[in-house]
Parts: C-alpha cells; sequence; structure tokens
C-alpha cells in the first residue's frame, strides 16, 4: 500500500483518528508520518523510533525470561483492558468479538466505528422478538403522541394538545399498572 500523502513510499504506519464521531483514516510512511507529527497533524502518536524499539525490543522475551527469570523489557505502551475479561482492543480487532458485554461499553469510541463499517449501522434494526414487541409498539405510539403534543403546543392548538395530553397520561398509567 502507498503512503496517501506521498504516493511514492510504502505505508508503515497506519493511524485512525476520531474527531466529534467523524473517523480519520491515514496510510503513512515514515518520513510523511514525521513530518505531519511535527507540524502537529498527528495527535497521541508514540515516538516513531519507540514504535520500532518496542517491535524489536526483546525478541526472546518469553524464551529466556521465563526459563531463566530475566525480566521482559518493558515497551512503555499500556494496553487497556475490559475491567471484567481483561480482553484488550487489539484481541477483539482481531478476532472480531468482544469478550464480554462490558467490552462494547468500555471500548465504545473506538468500536463504533469498526461496527458501523460492517453493519452499516451501530443500533439494532432487525426483527424483534414477538413478547418484546406489544411493548416496543405503545414505547413508539407514545413518543409520536409526545410528538404531536409538542407540535400542538408550537402551533397553539390548546385544545388537540389537552386531548394528546390525555391520552399520554391514560397509556403512562397503564404502562405503570402492567408493569407494577
Amino acid at each position: 500500500m502507498l503512503c496517501q500523502n506521498c504516493k511514492k513510499n510504502t505505508a508503515t504506519i497506519f493511524y485512525e483518528e476520531t474527531v466529534n464521531g467523524k473517523t480519520s483514516s491515514y496510510a503513512l510512511c515514515h518520513e510523511c508520518a514525521a513530518k505531519m507529527r511535527a507540524e502537529g497533524k498527528l495527535k497521541d502518536t508514540p515516538d516513531l523510533s519507540d514504535t520500532i524499539g518496542s517491535l524489536f525490543g526483546n525478541p526472546f522475551g518469553d524464551l529466556f525470561g521465563n526459563f531463566m527469570g530475566i525480566p521482559e523489557a518493558s515497551t512503555g505502551v499500556q494496553k487497556t483492558v475490559c475491567p471484567d475479561c481483561g480482553c484488550d482492543l487489539n484481541a477483539i480487532s482481531q478476532t472480531g468479538m468482544a469478550g464480554c458485554p462490558t467490552c462494547y461499553t468500555f471500548f465504545m469510541e473506538s468500536l463504533q466505528p469498526m461496527i458501523r463499517n460492517i453493519h452499516g449501522n451501530t443500533r439494532h434494526t432487525g426483527r424483534i422478538p414477538l413478547r418484546f414487541k406489544a411493548r416496543k409498539e405503545k414505547k413508539d405510539q407514545l413518543a409520536q403522541l409526545k410528538k404531536e403534543l409538542n407540535e400542538a403546543i408550537k402551533h397553539e392548538e390548546f385544545e388537540k394538545a389537552a386531548e394528546l395530553r390525555d391520552q399520554i397520561r391514560s397509556m403512562e398509567n397503564e404502562n405503570r399498572s402492567e408493569s407494577a
């Protein structure tokens, strides 16, 4: 893959940034990434020499570390892991599966673009189980009545607003008695 900036060198740095819900991805060569970092266009990126050092820092860490009691070299990069299952974002992106339901809330900011790319949306829009269908229909109807009430108030149609208010109250009382 060629660098998106110079379109000459091979891209070795892949950077993704989310600002106000808009995700931008960059595939850059070493020189362009260093230049953009110096200009402040790439934020929160580690020094490129640190990245290369972490790749080759201790290639035999597990082999000699565990066997001879030598501590493994620290890369200085802290992994954030899910507090419930210990799964990290790298494992989720490699396997395509979250470790537990908490992963979705803990890594929400990073997972939403991935889910949107795969499914086209981040909200479920498929079928609803029959046991929840009636409840959802009532909830949707109540939301529609509240919207109509606000419109009636805005257009100063107070008689219609009073009727809508009464309908909303009766539906809410009905919902309370069903859930009790």
